[in-house]
This record gives C-alpha cells, structure tokens and sequence, in this order.
C-alpha cells in the first residue's frame, strides 16, 4: 500500500488489490478464503457497548462545559430597561419650556 492514501480514500488500492487477485488467483483459492475467514473470526472485535462506554466520559465533558457556557450566557447577560423607554430629562419638563428636537432625540437614543 503506498504512504499517500488515507484510509479514507475512496480509490482502489492497486498493491493490495494485486495482492488479493495473486492468492485468489493461485493454485489454492478456496484455503486462502478460508485462513481469511478464520483471521476475521479471530480478529479482538469490540462489542457495540464498549464503544458508547468508551464514547461516555467524553460526552459527559463536552455535555459539562455546554452547560456551563450556557449558564455563564444566562447568568452575564445585561437585564437592563428595555428599548424604547427613553425618558425626557425632568429639568427639561419643570421648566416650563417645549421641549427641542436635541433633547427628544437624546432621550430616544439613550433607550437604545
């Protein structure tokens, strides 16, 4: 097999394929396919529940810090006065004087 392919790729394996028509291809095919099948047989397969055990400790971290970074969010978002509730200055209203334009426009930007 060469260095380059992962064992990702999608590509036939020339070398090993070579291989695999070289002792299919021989004088005993049939005892090939069997030594095959008894590695497979043999071969240290892990059961489907020791895989999600070993996938628990993982999980539990990430699902931890999710958590925490979304407590953190709730917990340090500013809950201050809602938009839209700007207020003219009361100095401005005793006054007596109509209020301008600046001041209006003030109060409404401070509520932003």
């Amino acid at each position: 097999m060469t260095d380059s392919r992962t064992p990702f790729d999608a590509v036939p394996d020339e070398e090993l394929g070579a291989v695999l028509r070289a002792h299919l291809d021989g004088p005993a095919p049939v005892q090939f396919t069997a030594r095959m099948r008894a590695a497979v047989a043999q071969a240290n397969r892990a059961e489907s529940w020791e895989v999600l055990a070993g996938w628990a400790r993982p999980g539990l971290v990430a699902a931890g810090l999710a958590a925490a970074a979304l407590l953190w969010v709730v917990l340090t978002r500013d809950v201050g006065a809602p938009a839209g509730t700007g207020r003219v200055p009361v100095q401005e209203l005793i006054a007596g004087q109509p209020a301008s334009s600046e001041i209006l426009m003030a109060a409404v930007l401070e509520g932003r």
